[in-house]
């Protein structure tokens, strides 16, 4: 089974790579602004469920969960009291957790108006993603969960350790997370479905064990994250056949102060640079993909954009590579963007024979969620 996994893990590799010159780093980004009074909070906006290429933004202006995109506008899904928070995905399921009694409940409503109650066992659930097969990922008190459509759930990660949460989860039902391994340590794993789960293994960085987080996963079961070793912070990726990779900064002055926070279906990475080893401060987002490496997110805008916002900071990249960020105008006011790659044409080009090659392939075969601390 495992190298079945493999086997189709190095096919939807090779047949992304002409796409990932495709979404990133070819003609930069276009930029629609969020309307202000959207969304109260510029800082706290998500995706969906990071799936599809609608732009469909998520998050709160009070105690109201809203979706923005610029096809549909803002439409209002669901109102919550204090103690209750929601996740909604891109197919308009919902997912609330209410934590007003001693001991949390949740519920999934669909689209359609079908109502089910998530088996919950702790006084504390946590979930951190939604798909949209409705599948959702996070927390029952100190265990990793993976919920089903029909309430049902599924243990992910490693049994009897401390502490573990899951943090991500990818169309297909893999999902990703953090578990403790130890006093103040912290592993990142992926669990593939019946094959089990599988710790991501390390990075040969500094003298000391290392703590590391895994913080999203993508269509092609690569997973992002965060390592900290000798009080050092470093971006990594991993997949299942080069396992684990650093994204080392171009800076020395970001060496040891960067993590990654997500990835697009083709490999790209959004990331961070912070200011310091506590993750307190964010100096610069950038984009890395295997090709060209790291690349200040801010460079990849046109001049014009440039001098229009400053200080960008990308919170969320979906699986098309469209992003989610906030930065700030000459007003010193904070606005939410969505940032869109603008594709080269011989880069759509390059995609198109890469996608008929694909498919080629697949008619001669048909017949064979800080990242080191508890969310």
């Amino acid at each position: 089974m495992h190298q079945v996994f493999r086997a189709l893990t190095r096919l939807s590799v090779a047949m992304s790579l002409c796409a990932v010159a495709a979404n990133a780093f070819a003609d930069g980004y276009q930029i629609t602004q969020i309307p202000a009074g959207v969304f109260d909070n510029p800082y706290d906006l998500d995706f969906g469920s990071a799936q599809v290429p609608n732009g469909l933004v998520h998050g709160l202006d009070a105690a109201v969960l809203r979706t923005w995109s610029a096809e549909q506008g803002a439409r209002d899904v669901a109102t919550l009291p204090f103690g209750v928070y929601a996740l909604v995905n891109d197919v308009g399921s919902v997912v609330r957790v209410d934590r007003r009694d001693l001991r949390s409940t949740a519920r999934l409503t669909t689209a359609d108006g079908r109502d089910t109650r998530l088996d919950t066992h702790d006084n504390f659930v946590n979930i951190q993603r939604m798909n949209n097969q409705n599948q959702m990922v996070g927390s029952d008190g100190y265990s990793a969960v993976m919920w089903l459509p029909d309430g049902s759930r599924v243990d992910v990660g490693p049994q009897g350790v401390p502490l573990s949460y899951g943090t991500g989860i990818n169309s297909a039902g893999v999902s990703v997370g953090t578990y403790q391994s130890g006093p103040n340590a912290y592993r990142a794993f992926v669990t593939l479905g019946a094959q089990g789960w599988t710790d991501l293994g390390e990075l040969p960085l500094g003298t000391s064990p290392a703590s590391m987080g895994a913080a999203a996963i993508n269509v092609r079961n690569q997973v992002v994250g965060g390592v900290r070793n000798d009080d050092l912070l470093t971006a990594f990726v991993w997949d299942p056949v080069r396992g684990m990779q650093s994204i080392a900064p171009t800076s020395s002055r970001y060496y040891g102060r960067s993590s990654a926070w997500g990835i697009s279906d083709t490999g790209v990475v959004l990331g961070q640079h912070f200011s310091d080893v506590a993750q307190v401060d964010i100096d610069e987002s950038f984009i890395w993909t295997e090709q060209a490496g790291i690349v200040a997110l801010k460079d990849l805008l046109s001049p014009e954009l440039q001098a229009t916002y400053t200080n960008i900071i990308g919170t969320s990249i979906n699986g098309s590579g469209e992003i989610i960020a906030w930065a700030t105008l000459h007003n010193q006011a904070v606005v939410s963007l969505v940032l869109t790659p603008v594709p080269e044409p011989a880069a759509v080009a390059l995609w198109f024979v890469g996608g008929l090659a694909g498919l080629v392939i697949r008619q001669r075969r048909r017949g064979v969620p800080s990242l080191l601390a508890p969310h």
